[in-house]
């Protein structure tokens, strides 16, 4: 087995192209994102060149837009080197579109069946920056249907003994980049233990769905230890590279205006404020006391608080930029008060709190425990049968360790009140009979022990929150780690209390299109098209 090293990077050449379609270098950013720290892309290809071409973002007229497009599907020449165009990641909306060197353009194409549209929206699981990226020079990849062998939408399994060489900590929900059989998949992974790796002669099991695009290859059916007596699915052996990209753990979310805005009076008068007058008390306090290490705390922007903004599920640039890393530095270290009067460190002060006052008086200003979506599937094996399931707890509860009884899931971004989805805590008792019970009607006998340990291992897992799909489905959540978070009842009871008696007219479920397939050579009409469709979407967003 050959590890992809932490430090492990690819550089990557950043080039602009204005809007006479001419190419230019520009400033290098020296980040994970730029220098593709741990990808798959420097996994399979450790000598391929890649260079990043961003395009004006302004809207174009009809001959600067056929200028950059026509030089976007040429070769680009940098230091030597022929550049081609081959996909985007999330990044297209700006812009921002990948190349790589003409000696590896073609394998590139292949992976994406010559499909422009694919390589758009799919690329980026080859350049995702990863926490760990590791080669199994042999492993086994089973592509099974979504529900089968216990997976779910993106969601699949990982052995045990693959698992120990990524060297995380256990019993966590985890986001995975797989590339396999000139293929890339990506989702979330649960650990099933060797036992049942073995039975089903396979040490990653995902769906159909995980695959991007489609895995083409024959089905086969072989016999195993299930209901039916054997499993049928694609199957792959050979060299296959896992990078894991993120983790479930404890987070908390600060609130936003799209959520209170469906609150009603009684809770932003009898819940809500109350939490934002106590933070200003707070914050005049430490100010008045010259504690800047509580107040900045308290403004969310120290590094001991890590606070995500819920409308991009990033970390808040603000809360980590160089200006405010300087004046929380000055102003700590400075035992006298002196600092704090300075022209330059008040003026950047006052604007720290002033964003601070207004996401007050708009979001409230509290906090929320946030979670990575999990599912509640399960792949064991007992008396030497496989027992698996998915999708068996019953729609509209929820598990989870919070004392909560009722609870609103939230996931961004909220668009409608009907995005704040009502659930119910599953009791311990209750899910340990209901999952005994399902055990029992796979194996005719199993015991309350093999039930307590699925759900240690397999339900329960730290910084999640489990929901059936069909209910993570009416706000558009799936299982490719997508973070949520929740307003507890025992915190705004009548919060929870009004959603729970709303009843919304619709449902917003996301609406997934088929592609269109262009030729390849129509990739950078494709391209160009990916950053102008965006770009109108976010505009009409601002409008309504």
């Amino acid at each position: 087995m050959s590890i992809v090293k932490e430090n492990s990077f690819l550089r990557v050449e950043t080039l602009e192209m204005n809007e006479d379609g001419k190419v230019s270098r520009k400033n290098m950013t020296v980040d994970r994102d730029s220098q593709l720290e741990n990808t798959l892309l420097k996994a399979d290809y450790p000598a391929i060149r890649v260079a990043t071409i961003d395009i004006p973002q302004q809207q174009l007229d009809q001959y600067q837009q056929a200028m950059v497009e026509h030089s976007l599907g040429k070769k680009i020449m940098c230091d030597g080197v022929e550049y081609c165009l081959v996909g985007a990641s999330a990044s297209a909306k700006n812009g921002k579109y990948y190349a790589v060197d003409a000696a590896h353009a073609k394998a590139i194409a292949q992976r994406f069946r010559f499909w422009p549209e694919a390589a758009m929206t799919y690329f980026g699981i080859l350049v995702s920056p990863c926490k760990v990226c590791v080669e199994f020079p042999n492993a086994r990849v089973l592509v099974v249907k979504d529900h089968e062998l216990g997976t779910n939408d993106c969601r699949g399994w990982i052995s045990r003994s693959l698992f120990e060489h990524l060297h995380l900590p256990d019993r966590r929900f985890y986001q995975f980049r797989l590339s396999f059989d000139n293929n890339q998949a990506k989702g979330s992974f649960k650990i099933m233990e060797d036992d049942v790796a073995n039975a089903l002669a396979a040490e990653i099991v995902i769906p159909r769905s995980s695959c991007k695009p489609e895995y083409r290859k024959p089905e086969v059916a072989y016999r195993c230890p299930t209901n039916t007596g054997r499993v049928t699915g694609q199957y792959s052996a050979g060299r296959v590279v896992v990078g894991i990209r993120e983790i479930s753990r404890d987070l908390q979310f600060s609130s936003s205006y799209t959520l209170v805005e469906h609150a009603p009076i009684k809770s932003i008068e009898t819940e809500i404020k109350p939490i934002a007058m106590a933070a200003v008390e707070a914050v005049k306090i430490a100010i008045a006391s010259n504690d800047f290490t509580e107040l900045f705390q308290i403004l969310g922007i120290s590094d001991e608080v890590e606070l995500f903004r819920p409308d991009e599920s990033v970390a808040d640039p603000e809360h980590t930029s160089t200006e405010h890393t300087v004046v929380e530095a000055v102003l700590k270290a400075d035992s006298t008060g002196y600092w704090v009067k300075h022209p330059f460190v008040n003026s950047h002060l006052q604007r720290i709190l002033a964003r601070w006052a207004f996401k007050l008086c708009t979001a409230g200003g509290f906090t929320l425990p946030a979670f990575a979506l999990a599912d509640d599937g399960y792949l064991v094996l007992h008396n030497g049968n496989i027992l698996c399931g998915s999708d068996w707890m019953p729609e509209w509860k929820a598990i989870t360790d919070l004392d909560s009884q009722r609870m609103l899931v939230v996931r961004y971004p909220i668009r409608t009140k009907a995005d704040l989805l009502p659930v119910e805590r599953m009791t311990d008792s209750g899910m340990l009979e209901l999952l005994t019970w399902r055990l029992g009607r796979q194996n005719g006998s199993v015991d309350a022990g093999t039930a307590a340990e699925v759900v240690e291992k397999q339900l329960r897992l730290d910084g999640t929150f489990t929901l059936h799909s069909e209910t993570a489905r009416k706000n558009g959540g799936d299982y490719d780690f997508d973070w949520i978070c929740l307003v507890e009842g025992k915190r705004f009871p009548s919060f929870v209390d009004d959603r729970f008696s709303h009843r919304p007219s619709g449902e917003n479920t996301k609406n997934k299109q088929n592609k269109k397939e262009s030729p390849w050579w129509n990739l950078a009409q494709v391209a160009y098209s990916a950053k102008g469709n965006t770009m109108r979407t976010r505009a009409r967003t601002r409008i309504g």
